[in-house]
Protein backbone atom coordinates (compact mmCIF):
# COMPACT_ATOMS: atom_id res chain seq x y z
CA UNK A 1 0.00 0.00 0.00
CA UNK A 2 1.29 3.44 -0.90
CA UNK A 3 2.34 5.82 1.89
CA UNK A 4 0.39 8.62 0.19
CA UNK A 5 -3.19 8.63 1.53
CA UNK A 6 -4.18 11.51 -0.73
CA UNK A 7 -3.30 9.48 -3.83
CA UNK A 8 -5.27 6.52 -2.40
CA UNK A 9 -8.25 8.75 -1.68
CA UNK A 10 -8.23 10.23 -5.18
CA UNK A 11 -7.90 6.78 -6.75
CA UNK A 12 -10.72 5.38 -4.59
CA UNK A 13 -13.00 8.35 -5.40
CA UNK A 14 -12.24 7.88 -9.09
CA UNK A 15 -13.03 4.17 -8.93
CA UNK A 16 -16.25 4.86 -6.99
CA UNK A 17 -17.26 7.46 -9.59
CA UNK A 18 -16.64 4.98 -12.42
CA UNK A 19 -19.02 2.60 -10.62
CA UNK A 20 -21.61 5.41 -10.28
CA UNK A 21 -21.37 5.40 -6.50
CA UNK A 22 -23.97 7.93 -5.26
CA UNK A 23 -21.59 9.13 -2.52
CA UNK A 24 -18.44 9.64 -4.63
CA UNK A 25 -18.94 13.41 -4.42
CA UNK A 26 -20.35 13.57 -0.87
CA UNK A 27 -18.76 13.81 2.55
CA UNK A 28 -19.95 13.99 6.12
CA UNK A 29 -18.58 16.94 8.09
CA UNK A 30 -18.44 16.61 11.87
CA UNK A 31 -18.17 19.65 14.13
CA UNK A 32 -18.96 20.46 17.76
CA UNK A 33 -21.73 22.93 18.65
CA UNK A 34 -21.74 25.59 21.40
CA UNK A 35 -23.06 23.02 23.90
CA UNK A 36 -20.19 20.61 23.22
CA UNK A 37 -22.38 18.20 21.26
CA UNK A 38 -21.27 16.69 17.96
CA UNK A 39 -23.10 17.63 14.77
CA UNK A 40 -22.72 15.89 11.42
CA UNK A 41 -24.03 16.98 8.04
CA UNK A 42 -23.70 15.84 4.43
CA UNK A 43 -21.92 18.18 2.02
CA UNK A 44 -20.91 18.07 -1.64
CA UNK A 45 -17.18 17.58 -2.20
CA UNK A 46 -15.85 20.15 -4.66
CA UNK A 47 -12.78 19.44 -6.77
CA UNK A 48 -11.02 22.79 -6.98
CA UNK A 49 -7.87 22.97 -9.07
CA UNK A 50 -6.66 19.56 -7.85
CA UNK A 51 -7.73 20.16 -4.25
CA UNK A 52 -10.81 18.98 -2.36
CA UNK A 53 -13.11 21.31 -0.49
CA UNK A 54 -16.66 22.31 0.34
CA UNK A 55 -18.80 25.42 -0.17
CA UNK A 56 -21.00 26.75 2.63
CA UNK A 57 -23.05 29.79 3.51
CA UNK A 58 -21.69 32.02 6.27
CA UNK A 59 -25.10 32.11 7.99
CA UNK A 60 -24.87 28.39 8.71
CA UNK A 61 -24.09 27.31 12.28
CA UNK A 62 -21.36 25.06 10.86
CA UNK A 63 -19.34 28.16 9.87
CA UNK A 64 -19.25 29.40 13.45
CA UNK A 65 -18.42 25.89 14.65
CA UNK A 66 -15.54 25.69 12.19
CA UNK A 67 -14.24 29.07 13.36
CA UNK A 68 -14.40 27.90 17.00
CA UNK A 69 -12.29 24.80 16.44
CA UNK A 70 -8.80 24.19 15.16
CA UNK A 71 -9.85 21.00 13.35
CA UNK A 72 -12.83 19.24 11.84
CA UNK A 73 -13.41 15.64 10.83
CA UNK A 74 -14.58 14.74 7.34
CA UNK A 75 -15.82 11.23 6.59
CA UNK A 76 -16.30 9.75 3.12
CA UNK A 77 -17.83 6.37 2.40
CA UNK A 78 -17.79 4.70 -1.00
CA UNK A 79 -20.19 1.77 -0.78
CA UNK A 80 -19.43 0.56 -4.31
CA UNK A 81 -15.86 -0.32 -3.31
CA UNK A 82 -16.42 -0.85 0.44
CA UNK A 83 -14.02 1.87 1.59
CA UNK A 84 -14.41 4.54 4.27
CA UNK A 85 -12.11 7.50 4.94
CA UNK A 86 -11.97 9.56 8.11
CA UNK A 87 -9.90 12.71 7.63
CA UNK A 88 -8.80 15.14 10.31
CA UNK A 89 -8.21 18.56 8.77
CA UNK A 90 -8.04 22.26 9.56
CA UNK A 91 -10.26 23.36 6.61
CA UNK A 92 -8.40 26.38 5.24
CA UNK A 93 -10.45 29.08 3.46
CA UNK A 94 -10.85 29.05 -0.31
CA UNK A 95 -10.11 32.41 -1.91
CA UNK A 96 -13.28 34.52 -2.06
CA UNK A 97 -12.89 35.29 -5.77
CA UNK A 98 -12.68 31.57 -6.60
CA UNK A 99 -15.73 30.78 -4.43
CA UNK A 100 -17.69 33.53 -6.20
CA UNK A 101 -16.60 32.31 -9.64
CA UNK A 102 -17.54 28.69 -8.89
CA UNK A 103 -20.81 29.82 -7.30
CA UNK A 104 -22.04 30.54 -10.84
CA UNK A 105 -22.19 26.75 -11.43
CA UNK A 106 -24.64 26.14 -8.58
CA UNK A 107 -28.24 25.15 -9.37
CA UNK A 108 -30.68 28.09 -9.45
CA UNK A 109 -32.52 26.97 -6.32
CA UNK A 110 -29.22 26.88 -4.39
CA UNK A 111 -28.38 30.40 -5.58
CA UNK A 112 -31.78 31.61 -4.38
CA UNK A 113 -31.31 29.88 -1.03
CA UNK A 114 -27.99 31.62 -0.52
CA UNK A 115 -29.82 34.95 -0.73
CA UNK A 116 -32.81 33.77 1.30
CA UNK A 117 -30.39 33.08 4.16
CA UNK A 118 -30.04 36.84 4.68
CA UNK A 119 -33.69 36.86 5.83
CA UNK A 120 -33.89 33.32 7.16
CA UNK A 121 -30.43 32.17 8.32
CA UNK A 122 -29.61 28.56 7.53
CA UNK A 123 -31.02 26.17 10.16
CA UNK A 124 -33.36 28.83 11.61
CA UNK A 125 -37.00 27.90 12.27
CA UNK A 126 -39.55 28.69 9.58
CA UNK A 127 -43.33 28.76 9.85
CA UNK A 128 -43.86 26.10 7.18
CA UNK A 129 -42.45 24.70 3.96
CA UNK A 130 -45.03 26.53 1.84
CA UNK A 131 -43.59 29.87 3.01
CA UNK A 132 -40.12 28.70 1.98
CA UNK A 133 -41.34 27.57 -1.44
CA UNK A 134 -43.31 30.79 -2.01
CA UNK A 135 -40.30 32.91 -1.02
CA UNK A 136 -38.07 31.04 -3.47
CA UNK A 137 -40.68 31.19 -6.25
CA UNK A 138 -40.98 35.00 -5.97
CA UNK A 139 -37.21 35.51 -6.06
CA UNK A 140 -35.30 36.14 -9.27
CA UNK A 141 -32.21 34.00 -9.82
CA UNK A 142 -29.29 36.04 -8.44
CA UNK A 143 -26.41 36.77 -10.79
CA UNK A 144 -23.61 37.20 -8.25
CA UNK A 145 -22.68 35.28 -5.13
CA UNK A 146 -23.62 36.82 -1.79
CA UNK A 147 -20.92 38.00 0.60
CA UNK A 148 -21.81 35.03 2.81
CA UNK A 149 -20.65 32.48 0.20
CA UNK A 150 -17.61 30.68 1.63
CA UNK A 151 -15.49 27.69 0.87
CA UNK A 152 -12.95 25.56 2.70
CA UNK A 153 -10.22 23.27 1.44
CA UNK A 154 -9.55 20.00 3.26
CA UNK A 155 -6.11 21.33 4.16
CA UNK A 156 -3.92 20.74 5.87
CA UNK A 157 -4.86 17.13 6.54
CA UNK A 158 -3.23 15.91 9.73
CA UNK A 159 -4.46 12.33 9.67
CA UNK A 160 -6.27 10.05 7.24
CA UNK A 161 -7.76 6.74 8.29
CA UNK A 162 -8.73 4.30 5.54
CA UNK A 163 -11.01 1.37 6.34
CA UNK A 164 -11.36 -1.28 3.64
CA UNK A 165 -14.44 -3.36 4.41
CA UNK A 166 -14.70 -5.82 1.52
CA UNK A 167 -12.03 -8.40 2.30
CA UNK A 168 -12.35 -12.04 1.21
CA UNK A 169 -11.48 -13.24 4.73
CA UNK A 170 -14.09 -10.93 6.31
CA UNK A 171 -11.46 -9.03 8.32
CA UNK A 172 -11.43 -5.29 7.57
CA UNK A 173 -8.14 -3.54 6.80
CA UNK A 174 -7.77 -0.35 8.84
CA UNK A 175 -4.81 1.91 8.08
CA UNK A 176 -3.89 5.20 9.78
CA UNK A 177 -1.77 7.80 8.00
CA UNK A 178 -0.37 10.68 10.07
CA UNK A 179 1.32 13.69 8.55
CA UNK A 180 4.67 14.36 10.21
CA UNK A 181 5.52 17.72 8.63
CA UNK A 182 7.16 16.47 5.46
CA UNK A 183 5.91 12.91 4.99
CA UNK A 184 3.18 10.49 6.03
CA UNK A 185 3.66 7.71 8.56
CA UNK A 186 1.64 4.52 8.01
CA UNK A 187 0.29 2.29 10.76
CA UNK A 188 -2.06 -0.68 10.64
CA UNK A 189 -4.84 -0.59 13.24
CA UNK A 190 -6.98 -3.32 14.71
CA UNK A 191 -10.30 -3.04 12.85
Amino acid sequence: MTADPLRLLLDDRSQAASLQDPLCDRCFLATVNDHGNPEVRTLVIRDIEGRMGVFVNGSSPKCQQLENSATATVMMYFESIGVQYRVETELSPIESMLVHDMWQNRPDVSKKLDYLYTTFPQSSPMENRELLLASLEEMAVPRVAPKTAKGFYFEPMTSVERLSLDQSDGLHVRTLFKYLGSSWSVQQLVP
